[in-house]
């Protein structure tokens, strides 16, 4: 499979399983640097730990929904960069405020403000979410379709329009 597409309206069962799958992947084999370009980004629950089914791949993560806090944190510890732009708004600064002071390499998070979003997506080295949604303490909530792709030659044209502007 190299794409996938997720409607809004089947979003609510397809995208957790997804997002789960996706993040125990990154889990195992990290991205050197990922890149997630969002309208509103807040501490979305990612992974469902309540069973501690996931012990043996971060034995640190509590019986509980594993936020992209805690995500950001764990993947940053194993050596991932994290490029994210977002609206210039009041609630994303504060969700940036929140989110580097629970890391402990704070320096990994590199965040901008923009007025004007490139492409929204979240792309790491091999695979890339593309479409508007916005993340929320609710979940990831699409705006409209999202297609994932593992097309290592469209990945690459996403992040390159992203990566360069960051440095």
């Amino acid at each position: 499979m190299t794409e996938r597409i997720i409607r809004p309206q089947h979003a609510p069962r397809e995208l957790p399983g997804l997002v789960e799958s996706l993040t125990v992947g990154e889990l195992l084999a990290p991205s050197a640097q990922i890149v997630w370009c969002a309208p509103q980004m807040g501490d979305a629950p990612l992974v469902d730990n309540r069973s501690n089914a996931y012990a043996s791949l971060e034995p640190t993560w509590p019986r509980a929904k594993i936020r992209f806090s805690q995500l950001a944190s764990t993947l940053i510890t194993r050596g991932c960069h994290l490029w994210v732009e977002t609206l210039e708004t009041q609630e994303n600064r504060l969700w940036a405020k929140f989110v580097t002071s629970a890391l402990t390499v704070p320096d990994a998070l590199h965040v901008s403000f923009v007025d004007h979003l490139s492409t929204p997506c979240w792309a790491t080295d091999t695979w890339a979410l593309v479409g508007k949604a916005r993340w929320t303490e609710a979940g990831i909530l699409p705006e409209e379709p999202l297609r994932l792709t593992q097309d290592l030659n469209r990945v690459t044209e996403i992040r390159a329009r992203m990566l360069p502007q960051r440095g």
